[in-house]
């Protein structure tokens, strides 16, 4: 039997506990790019903050005085969204990169595996044999 390496070479690295402690609503782990995206989102928060109270912006700092429990909370539902939608086995990341790869080439035709030319706004049509 063999074994199929890229498979397991492509899994991502997975964190499961912490210090022995098992990481809590994460059954199966959390990867290395979740922590990584949580962190940058969360560092841009925190210079937005410095930035706003170092340059006495007040409807900033008044946003963020008043608002910081609806900051935080969007902050975590967005970043939950984002990690827990799934479309064709994909991540939210490569979907959107594939859809808008997609739109950029739904006009590109191809026959028998050639590019084909068609001008846009030209009216295709099709002649039948009779039998």
């Amino acid at each position: 039997m063999e074994y199929d390496y890229t498979k397991i070479l492509k899994q991502p690295i997975r964190l499961y506990t912490i210090k022995g402690i098992p990481i809590p609503f994460f059954k199966n782990g959390i990867s290395m790019q979740q922590i990584i995206v949580i962190a940058i989102v969360f560092a841009v928060a925190v210079l937005f903050g410095i930035f706003a109270f170092t340059q006495k912006l007040e409807a900033a700092i008044h946003f963020i005085m008043n608002w910081w429990v609806l900051i935080l909370g969007a902050i975590f539902v967005i970043l939950w969204t984002l990690f827990s939608l799934s479309w064709d086995r994909k991540n939210i990341f490569r979907y959107v990169l594939d859809r808008l790869l997609y739109e950029k080439k739904k006009a590109v035709q191809y026959e028998h595996g050639e590019h084909v030319e068609v001008p846009l706004g030209q009216r295709v049509t099709y002649d039948y044999k009779e039998d």
